[in-house]
C-alpha cells in the first residue's frame, strides 16, 4: 500500500473511501526523469492489475488532444511519435475530514501504444517496470555487498532509476556475484528481483513509481465487505488444483532439506496416499534452490614445505565460518521446504467481486473480504480499475472491461 501518512490519517482515508465519496482524478504528462510537462485531460479509462505478467499494472486511457498539444503524436503519420520519451502519471484526490485533500498515483509509467482518433488519442501505460526490464549494459555487483544497496545499484546504475523505498536493517550479503548482460534474462529487474527473492523479501514497482522492496506479509491492509470498503456484487470463488505440492525438496550444494509423505497425515486430502492408485503414493512435488555454502576449506599443506601456525590459525578460522554457514543454510532450507509444503497443501480459492474504486494499493498487497457467509483474506494480484465512475465499479480477482462501453479500444 502506498505510504499516505500518518495511520490516523490512513484510517480516515479508509473510512471516507468506503463511504459515499467525490474524488478528482487528474492525468499529467512526464518527461522520462518524470519532470511534469503539462497536463492532460483525461475522457475515460481503466488501470488493470496484472497476476502473469512481469509488469504487474497497465493502463487504457483516452485522452482528448484536438490540437495535438500533447506532443504525443504529430500531423504526419508518417513523422513517427515522441511518445516513446514520455511518460504519463495518474492521480487520484479525495478530501478526509479533518486531514484535508489525500492525493495517491495508481499509476506512472511509459506510453507502449498510442492511437489517435479524430480529437482523442487512445492511449496503453506500464508501469517503470517496463523500462528495466530489457537487457543493459554489463554490469556486476560482487559476492558479500548487502542486498539492499546492490538493488539500488543496479537499478540506479543502468536504468537511472532514482525513486526507491527499500527497507532498513536488512542484513543479508549477497552469497555470489550478480552480472547485468545485454541478453533479457539478465536484465536489471531480473537481477534485482533475484537478490530480493535470495533475501527473502519481495520487490515491485508501486502505482507512485517507487522500486519497493518489502517482507512478505499476511496481515490485511484494508477490509472490504461488511467491514469495510462495501461490495457491489456477490463474491463468486473457483477452486485452483494447480498449485497444490505434497512434496518439497530444496537443495543447496550438498545440503538437501526435504518434507515428504511423513511430514504430512495420511488422510490429508491432499497426502500422497490420498491421491495414489493402487498403493501407489501420487507425489506432486516441488524442487527449490538456494545458495549453498560452497565447498570445506581445504587444509593447508604442501610437499615442499611444512605449513605455518598462522596458516592453521587462519584455516581453523574459515573452518569455523563455514560450519556456521552450513548451519545457517540447512536451517533455511528446512524452513523453506516445510513453508513450501504448508502453503501447497492449501486449497487455492480464487474469490472475485466489484466495489467502488480503491487507488491506494500496491500489487500483491493482503486484503480482508467479509461476507455474511465467513471472512478470508487474499493478495491483490488481478483487478481493473476505472478512472470514472461507473456503475461496473471495480473488479478484484479478475481483469475486464470496467471502463465506459465503447471508448477504450482493444
Amino acid at each position: 500500500m502506498q505510504p499516505l501518512g500518518s495511520p490516523e490519517l490512513v484510517a480516515a482515508y479508509h473510512a471516507r473511501i468506503a463511504g459515499s465519496h467525490d474524488y478528482k482524478i487528474t492525468a499529467e504528462i512526464l518527461d522520462m526523469e518524470e519532470h511534469v510537462l503539462g497536463p492532460a485531460r483525461l475522457i475515460d479509462g481503466q488501470i488493470n492489475l496484472l497476476a502473469d505478467a512481469v509488469v504487474h499494472r497497465t493502463a487504457q486511457v483516452t485522452l482528448l488532444d484536438p490540437d495535438r498539444s500533447l506532443g504525443l503524436d504529430t500531423d504526419s503519420i508518417f513523422a513517427g511519435s515522441a511518445a516513446l520519451s514520455r511518460m504519463l502519471r495518474i492521480r487520484h484526490t479525495v478530501d478526509v475530514p479533518g486531514f484535508g485533500e489525500v492525493t495517491c498515483t495508481p499509476i506512472v509509467g511509459n506510453f507502449t501504444k498510442v492511437n489517435r482518433n479524430g480529437a482523442t488519442i487512445d492511449v496503453e501505460v506500464q508501469d517503470k517496470t517496463g523500462l528495466v526490464m530489457y537487457g543493459s549494459k554489463p554490469y556486476r555487483v560482487p559476492r558479500g555487498m548487502s542486498a539492499m544497496p546492490a538493488i539500488k545499484a543496479i537499478l540506479a546504475d543502468c536504468t537511472g532509476e532514482t525513486k526507491f523505498r527499500l527497507p532498513h536493517g536488512v542484513r543479508f550479503k549477497l552469497r555470489r556475484p550478480y552480472s547485468v548482460g545485454w541478453a533479457d534474462e539478465s536484465s536489471p529487474w531480473t537481477r534485482a528481483r533475484q537478490i530480493a527473492h535470495a533475501a527473502g523479501m519481495q520487490i515491485f514497482y508501486s502505482g507512485d513509481g517507487y522500486v519497493t522492496v518489502r517482507p512478505y506479509s499476511t496481515h490485511p491492509v484494508l477490509e472490504f465487505g461488511q467491514d469495510g470498503v462495501p461490495s457491489t456484487s456477490v463474491v463468486a470463488s473457483d477452486v485452483d488444483f494447480s498449485t497444490v505440492v505434497n512434496y518439497a525438496r530444496v537443495e543447496a550444494d550438498k545440503i538437501v532439506a526435504s518434507r515428504n509423505q511423513d511430514a504430512i497425515d495420511s488422510s490429508h486430502p491432499f497426502s500422497p496416499t490420498s491421491l495414489g492408485r493402487n498403493d501407489v503414493p501420487r507425489y506432486l512435488p516441488s524442487i527449490a534452490e538456494l545458495s549453498g555454502p560452497g565447498d570445506r576449506p581445504t587444509a593447508p599443506h604442501s610437499k615442499r614445505r611444512p605449513s605455518s601456525k598462522a596458516e592453521w590459525e587462519q584455516y581453523a578460522q574459515d573452518v569455523e565460518e563455514w560450519d556456521a554457514k552450513v548451519r545457517s543454510i540447512r536451517a533455511q532450507a528446512n524452513a523453506t521446504a516445510a513453508a513450501m509444503l504448508r502453503a501447497g497443501l492449501t486449497e487455492q480459492v480464487n474469490l472475485s467481486w466489484s466495489c467502488a474504486p480503491v487507488f491506494h494499493l500496491d500489487y500483491s498487497d493482503p486484503i480482508r473480504i467479509t461476507t455474511d457467509q465467513g471472512a478470508a483474506t487474499m493478495r491483490l494480484t488481478s483487478a481493473s480499475i476505472p478512472l470514472l465512475p461507473t456503475a461496473e465499479g471495480m473488479s478484484i480477482g479478475l481483469v475486464k472491461n470496467v471502463s465506459r462501453p465503447g471508448r477504450i479500444r482493444g
